[in-house]
């Protein structure tokens, strides 16, 4: 599934909320490049075998929504807020992943962490 969206520039919207992703791997840059997505919400996705989302937003300007709170585990990778390039927005996202989420600070983002009892 890496780069399975990459560079769709004209994809504004996205429901993957019956995609089975039980034997998801990789994700990496799964949605870069995507300069015209403005939301998504990736909380049904199963963790389980997951072991990179490196890059998974990178070059997505117009993204302001983000609910990355399926990821249970800190061992997937960075989750750069810089690279979505998108310089305020709303992000769900783990109390154990907060540790790997780089924000700059001129970036205006909220983010609300949750822990795994919130689910």
């Amino acid at each position: 599934m890496s780069s399975m969206f990459y560079n769709c520039y004209s994809l504004i919207s996205l429901n993957l909320s019956n995609f089975n992703t039980e034997n998801l791997g990789e994700i990496d840059s799964m949605f870069e490049g995507c300069h015209s997505l403005t939301s998504i919400n990736l909380s049904n996705f199963v963790d389980k075998k997951i072991t990179n989302i490196n890059n998974i937003f990178n070059d997505c300007p117009s993204l302001k929504y983000i609910d990355v709170s399926f990821i249970k585990w800190n061992n997937k990778g960075k989750v750069k807020i810089s690279d979505f390039k998108a310089n305020s927005g709303y992000l769900i996202i783990r109390n154990n992943l907060l540790s790997n989420l780089i924000i700059k600070p001129e970036y205006t983002w909220t983010i609300k962490n949750i822990s795994d009892i919130d689910n």
